[in-house]
């Protein structure tokens, strides 16, 4: 005969799926069948105790644990090394703005999440990843630490938690300027700084399409695909970029080949 049971592996974990085991009373009696306090002589299939099962879990939460915390200390040591930047005359050559007092403005991460996930969606087909963390901070703070030419940041601690953080802006800025760090924090650093500023932009140019195509939060015809020729950035990563999707090349596609990430993140 066989009895399901709910079983517990751990302090304050249970589960109720069906556990079928083979037992046979060592002393049977039809009239005392269900004595609760009768013993059985319980023959359970398990290689090893259920409490060792738990210790052994304990240990591989607490070795992940480990590892975190190391990486994550690791990585805040170096912290400027690899932290991003996104420069606001990259972010204004792609942009026509005829007056900010026409497009709104944002002070608050809330605001601007809803959008963020929106794009990355239509944008890659995916849910935006978990491991992100964006902030917007005041003018006045973020400028304090990072300069007043800066739009946002990104430091990178992929396949951990990475922080993308923000300067507070008008909407278009905004989310160009968030696609730009996206970019960056999708995937593990490139030690090569070119290749990492051309995957960003190789993504950031992606970005820029599906809002433009897409018209989301109304600023599609703030957007500018090609920014001007020759404007005075000189900046070769954005030059390699715009080259290589002027020939035909996709800028997703371009993304995922300098990134190298086809398996660890499947756009």
């Amino acid at each position: 005969m066989y009895y399901s049971i709910s079983y517990k592996i751990s302090e304050g974990i249970a589960s109720n799926a069906p556990f079928q085991i083979d037992y046979e009373p060592s002393s049977f009696n039809a009239n005392n069948f269900h004595n609760l306090h009768q013993e059985y002589a319980l023959q359970l299939n398990q290689q090893q105790p259920i409490q060792n099962y738990s210790m052994n879990l304990n240990q591989i939460y607490q070795n992940q644990k480990n590892l975190y915390e190391s990486r994550h200390n690791q990585i805040e040591q170096r912290e400027e090394q690899i932290s991003t930047k996104t420069p606001q005359t990259i972010i204004e050559s792609f942009l026509a703005l005829p007056s900010k007092a026409n497009v709104q403005f944002i002070g608050e991460i809330q605001k601007l999440k809803p959008f963020i996930e929106s794009v990355f969606k239509k944008t890659t087909d995916k849910q935006l990843p978990e491991n992100i963390q964006f902030q917007l901070l005041p003018q006045i703070k973020f400028e304090e630490r990072f300069g007043k030419a800066t739009l946002g940041i990104s430091i990178n601690r992929y396949p951990f938690i990475s922080d993308v953080l923000l300067k507070e802006n008008s909407l278009p800025e905004l989310l160009l300027t968030a696609g730009h760090e996206i970019g960056h924090v999708l995937s593990e650093p490139i030690e090569n700084s070119f290749l990492e500023e051309a995957k960003a932009y190789a993504f950031m140019l992606a970005w820029l399409k599906t809002i433009k195509e897409n018209n989301i939060a109304g600023i599609g015809d703030f957007i500018k695909l090609v920014p001007p020729a020759k404007n005075g950035i000189h900046d070769k990563a954005l030059d390699f970029v715009l080259e290589q999707t002027a020939s035909g090349k996709e800028p997703i596609e371009l993304f995922k080949e300098i990134a190298k990430i086809r398996h660890e993140f499947a756009l």
